[in-house]
């Protein structure tokens, strides 16, 4: 019994010798520019990447959604080292796009590394110019749902009246 705990414990050795611990690369900061993209608009993504080895090759995972259940296809870009930042830009594509969600996969010696993904929210247009509806920002007087308001009142007093009448 003595034996087999002995070489049970150098196998369990050897294999822990044996085995390469590989660390998964980090991405430490990511920049994207414009800070509040719209839909159809062209977005530059770049990502600080440090890892204990070398970095291979990164690629950009892009997929544009329509609010958070209806989402289009998954775009994979390969990234370019600028100035010790991986950089890719990327033309958005819908125009009915809501939010975008991208993640970065990573090649290191030989392995590929998949990040969580991020999602960024995109500034929608109300199409009028940014008012929001009404040409003074909301700070004008009531419009002419008053009136009805009015007519309703003065008629339920005047069938008040002839009911109390009688």
């Amino acid at each position: 019994m003595k034996k087999i705990l002995i070489l049970t414990i150098v196998i369990l050795c050897l294999c822990a010798l044996n085995s390469n611990v590989i660390a998964a690369p980090v991405v430490e900061e990511v920049i994207i520019n414009p800070v509040e993209p719209t839909p159809s608009s062209t977005v530059t993504i770049s990502a600080t990447i440090t890892s204990g080895d070398n970095v291979d090759k990164v690629c950009l995972i892009i997929q544009e959604c329509k609010g958070e259940a209806l989402c289009f296809l998954r775009v994979n870009r390969t990234m370019s080292l600028v100035d010790s930042n991986y950089q890719c830009e990327y033309k958005l594509q819908h125009e009915d796009a809501t939010l975008f969600k991208y993640n970065f996969a990573i090649l290191g010696n030989g392995e590929w590394f998949e990040t969580e993904g991020t999602n960024v929210t995109l500034k929608l247009d109300s199409g009028n110019g940014g008012t929001n509806g009404g040409d003074d920002g909301g700070s004008g007087t009531p419009g002419f749902e008053f009136i009805p308001l009015l007519i309703a009142i003065f008629v339920g007093i005047l069938l008040l009246k002839r009911k109390r009448s009688k």
